[in-house]
């Protein structure tokens, strides 16, 4: 680098996440045995809600469920207003949401989230994204703890994350995943022992480490990272989880190595880990994405080792 004072501005997400708080209503008091009902203005309250509780029709107003919320595989749950879920929210069917969504605690999601225009989801605990399915992200997610995202997750928002944040099995058939974390990133176990790599369009950004595995896995990262520290643990050619037997006859396993291609290719192309810049990224970025009234790039003597 030709100018070793460069800096960059961070960041701020912890704040950031801190001005996008929602509490719950202190006005709305729902014990465990009121039942479902819905008010005059059209907003709904329950304890513990499913879709199949509130039915095919959308709700007209606010929904504020005093426990949990889950939206079962196949069901389907509309709300006009805002949604407001005192404990946990469970999505594994379709949930759109016109306003802002706020979960009190724990947030496991796969299925279809979406919320309206400008509008955004506060998780105030932790959050598990597609753990059985994909997960399609219509919006911008705030999450006040930790983040873990297994499979394939579509966004065309962003994800903020006070804590840290674990990714594995990642894919994204559609959109860019957009991450940004005061806390760790760990990014592994993606497209394991697989010659060709898998190619994911993903922003990554974090306050502390930021760390990506590409020996098992074989990934081509088409976006960006940024890091306090980065730290990229990458082999070239082929690897191969290999079992352990116990005796020559091979019927007692005892574990596995990782075996990697030897010797290693000296092609820089047959690393298991890419990253590659994506411009149109940074000019253009997603929804969600602090940005300035005009963004110019410069390339600062750059090289390849």
């Amino acid at each position: 680098m030709k100018n070793r004072q460069l800096t960059v501005d961070k960041i701020n997400i912890g704040d950031m996440i801190t001005a996008k708080a929602l509490k719950w209503p202190e006005n709305v008091k729902i014990n465990s045995y009121d039942s479902y009902n819905i008010d005059k203005n059209g907003n709904a309250f329950g304890y513990d809600v499913t879709a199949s509780q509130v039915g095919s029709q959308p709700i007209k107003g606010n929904l504020y469920v005093g426990d949990d919320l889950i939206v079962g595989e196949n069901k389907s749950l509309t709300v006009n207003g805002d949604l407001y879920v005192k404990d946990d929210l469970t999505v594994k069917g379709n949930l759109t949401v016109k306003g802002k969504i706020y979960v009190g605690g724990y947030a496991d999601l796969n299925g279809v989230l979406s919320t309206g225009a400008d509008k955004y989801i506060y998780i105030a605990g932790n959050a598990t994204l597609s753990d059985v399915s994909a997960l399609n992200l219509n919006g911008v997610m705030y999450v006040n703890g930790s983040l873990t995202s297994s499979g394939d997750v579509n966004t065309n928002g962003s994800i903020y994350v006070r804590g840290n944040a674990d990714v594995e099995n990642f894919s994204n058939s559609n959109g860019t995943l957009i991450l940004l974390c005061d806390g760790n990133i760990q990014l592994a176990n993606n497209n394991l022992y697989k010659d060709n790599p898998k190619v994911i369009d993903a922003y990554l950004y974090s306050n502390s480490n930021l760390f990506i595995y590409g020996i098992g896995s074989n990934l081509k990262i088409n976006g960006g990272i940024y890091g306090n520290t980065i730290s990229l643990s990458a082999s070239r050619g082929s690897t191969l989880n290999k079992p352990i037997y116990a005796d020559w006859f091979k019927i007692i396993l005892i574990g596995y190595e990782l075996e990697f291609q030897n010797p290693q290719p000296a092609d820089p192309a047959k690393s298991r880990l890419t990253v590659n810049f994506k411009k149109d990224m940074i000019l253009n970025p997603p929804k969600g994405i602090p940005t300035v009234n005009k963004v110019t790039l410069k390339e600062i003597n750059t090289s390849v080792q």
